[in-house]
């Protein structure tokens, strides 16, 4: 499976309904309401990605002092 952003996967469902005009206006909140909650959590990796380097970059810093 292809990793996608939020933004990635919502227009998909967008252009993949074009073709069939399938999905009904609740179907629709329960799309956008998952992409939200995608980008939510990709957020969130982010930042714990960035808060791990960080913390990575804080030892190996202090590891060179002598004291």
């Amino acid at each position: 499976m292809i990793k996608q952003t939020a933004v990635e996967w919502l227009i998909s469902q967008i252009k993949d309904d074009q073709v069939n005009k399938a999905k009904s206006e609740v179907e629709w909140q329960n799309v956008f309401k998952q992409a939200l909650k995608m980008e939510k959590n990709q957020i969130l990796d982010m930042i714990d990605s960035q808060v791990d380097l960080l913390e990575d970059e804080d030892f190996n810093t202090r590891d060179s002092f002598s004291y």
